[in-house]
């Protein structure tokens, strides 16, 4: 009786109200709410950065972006969208029911449609949530919390999310009223920042005429042409959570509630906008490849404060796909698309619903998700096995969560018990101590699969590769690192030249370039073996006669994404296409160790083209997928060169 009463209560509506209002911002808005945060910088950086912005430029990609969120939030969600509930649910399954009698078919779209919301609801808290904790990197404190590895990150993470997903039995309601009021201060802060700029330039209200829109759309300041649209609909990401979540929070509440909210981002927008105008002259600015106008407009003791609070409201983002995932499930059961499950209702209030056992599924599986946020390998690993196996040995894979090293166990005890069981140790993880601690401890050879400093496994292969291509004798050949020669593929290419006596050469900027330390201890074994180290920013001085064009990724396993924009800015200078390749010697062949992003057929690729507009980043797929280019020979090579390591140290 009591869940045939709190089931017939939910089909009353939830009536208007501040507290009804507050717990809909905490619930609905969080994913169209952080989109401030990308929608400008994407525009900018895919018209050709901030040197390209013009005043037509800003007023009409705006205007764009002002009335996409009218037409698709607004109008399509709010005023239509809204209106077709199903006892006042909302979402893919309670509009089906609306419309299954027009076709049975129908039911395959709203189940494909359906399936596709409960995996983001798993895929995006995870990813959500990580992003946010590693922006905090990009504060001083919060990069001394953190550390450079993933460990604390993904403790972190893990916490928060045990905690959304702990809370959601207390129902919408009481989550929305904890997270409601930080989702007001963050619309607040949003209106607040941008009328700050605006007020500097009330001109930027201009580009609340939709004719400055669609005159922009093909006016040749338009780098992007059409596809500039990809960029302006980042603004509406989220949008959907005001029908699917109606259930939660009622439509009433939604109409009284997004006003504000448009307002606040519309708001943010225009004082974006504002501020390029201001400073799209400015020397500093036209200094970085990418900026972030969100960001860059507001005072310098601001930003911590902007970014500690971005990221509150980006893990609060999650919560509109978990309540909507409830509502899913609810509506589903009802159809008989899914077995009936029990379902709570923490009040009396409409909507409040929780499904103990569609919230574990999403807790285990988000956990799941954040723990592959781990250093992994295709190459190192398969080699390693495929070459063991070869040579008639027997191979134990250990992951992260399989060992106790460095956790329960010491790193040198770990040593010692592994060494009087295996022959041999491959290590691949971070810091190059751990290795260098295993191999004193072990009793057996211990090989070095990648660390943080170096990857010596990899040049073995690629000398290899190299030597298939020019002889034997390397001396004198010309090998230039291209991008970020700092990391451990440009140390180990420099170590590795400098005892070949070849004549190596890093090429990038001065930030990013191997320790004084290390160049030093290179340059002393140079003397002997006749190589040469070359250190310059200068590209023209990198290519000429080079031998050897070699690049790796712009950011590195281990390090945080939020890199990206600030290497991006850094190394596109140095990025290996035809126009480089050309100035290289006439034989000149390319090499990358994998894995690339020459085309955009990556999560990451896809990701970083979408934020910065770059459909390639380290190497064009025009020099990657050309007769120069070397790599799947390197890939190759990997396997047999490790052969060779195992046979010639083990027994020796």
């Amino acid at each position: 009786m009591e869940q045939k009463a709190k089931e017939a209560a939910s089909h009353a509506a939830i009536p208007v109200s501040i507290s009804a209002m507050l717990v809909t911002l905490g619930v609905v808005y969080g994913d169209i709410g952080t989109s401030p945060m990308y929608v400008t910088k994407a525009l900018v950086a895919g018209n050709g950065g901030i040197g390209s912005v013009t005043q037509e430029f800003v007023l009409g990609a705006l205007s764009l972006v002002v009335w996409t969120v009218t037409l698709l939030t607004t109008v399509k969600y709010v005023l239509i969208s809204l209106r077709a509930d199903n006892h006042g649910e909302g979402g893919i399954f309670a509009l089906y029911s609306l419309v299954k009698r027009c076709g049975k078919w129908l039911i395959i779209p709203a189940m494909l449609g359906g399936a596709a919301l409960l995996a983001d609801g798993i895929l995006t808290p995870a990813v959500t949530v990580t992003t946010a904790i590693e922006g905090l990197r990009t504060i001083e404190w919060g990069h001394a919390l953190l550390g450079d590895g993933q460990t604390n990150v993904i403790i972190i993470t893990i916490i928060i999310i045990c905690g959304l997903f702990a809370m959601q039995r207390a129902g919408t309601s009481s989550i929305g009223k904890l997270f409601g009021p930080l989702m007001t201060l963050w619309f607040l802060f949003l209106a607040g920042a941008g009328l700050f700029n605006m007020l500097g330039n009330l001109s930027i209200l201009r580009a609340l005429n939709p004719i400055r829109g669609i005159m922009f759309l093909f006016s040749p300041i338009n780098h992007s042409g059409i596809m500039v649209l990809g960029f302006v609909f980042l603004s509406t990401t989220g949008a959907e959570a005001l029908y699917s979540d109606m259930g939660h929070v009622g439509k009433a509440n939604i109409y009284a509630s997004w006003p504000f909210v448009k307002a606040a981002l519309i708001l943010n927008y225009l004082g974006q906008g504002a501020w390029l105008l201001a400073n799209n002259s400015n020397p500093q600015m036209l200094a970085m490849d990418i900026v972030n106008p969100f960001y860059m407009m507001l005072p310098e003791p601001l930003r911590p404060f902007a970014i500690v609070l971005s990221a509150v409201a980006a893990i609060i983002a999650s919560q509109a796909l978990i309540t909507g995932s409830f509502s899913l499930v609810s509506e589903a059961t009802r159809l008989n698309l899914m077995p009936h499950l029990r379902i709570h209702y923490p009040s009396d209030t409409k909507g409040q619903l929780y499904i103990p056992l569609v919230n574990n599924i999403m807790w285990v599986g988000c956990i799941f998700i954040v723990l592959l946020f781990q250093k992994t390998s295709t190459r190192t690993r398969c080699s390693f096995e495929v070459g063991a196996m070869d040579l008639g040995m027997g191979v134990t894979y250990l992951d992260p969560k399989s060992s106790q090293m460095g956790k329960k166990e010491s790193i040198e005890d770990t040593a010692r018990v592994l060494g009087r069981m295996y022959d041999g140790i491959e290590y691949r993880g971070f810091a190059q101590s751990i290795v260098e601690t295993l191999a004193e401890n072990a009793g057996v050879p211990v090989w070095n699969g990648l660390t943080t400093e170096f990857h010596p496994t990899q040049m073995i292969a690629d000398m290899l590769t190299v030597q298939e291509e020019f002889g034997r004798d390397l001396k004198g050949k010309k090998l230039t690192f291209m991008g970020d020669a700092g990391n451990n593929v440009g140390n180990s290419l420099m170590v590795v030249c400098a005892k070949l006596g070849m004549d190596f050469c890093a090429c990038g900027p001065t930030e990013q370039m191997p320790s004084a330390e290390l160049v030093a201890e290179c340059r002393e074994v140079a003397k002997h073996s006749g190589a040469t180290i070359t250190l310059t920013e200068d590209v023209d001085e990198g290519a000429a006669g080079a031998d050897v064009i070699y690049t790796d990724i712009w950011v590195s396993m281990g390090e945080p994404y939020e890199l990206w924009e600030k290497r991006i800015g850094l190394l596109s200078k140095y990025q290996v296409n035809a126009e480089l390749m050309a100035k290289a010697a006439d034989d000149c062949i390319f090499m990358h160790c994998l894995p690339s992003f020459h085309d955009r057929n990556t999560t990451i690729g896809e990701d970083v083209y979408e934020k910065f507009g770059m459909p390639e980043l380290e190497v064009t797929d025009e020099v990657f997928e050309s007769e120069r280019s070397r790599v799947f020979d390197e890939a190759e090579n990997r396997m047999h060169s490790i052969k060779a390591v195992m046979v010639a140290t083990i027994g020796a």
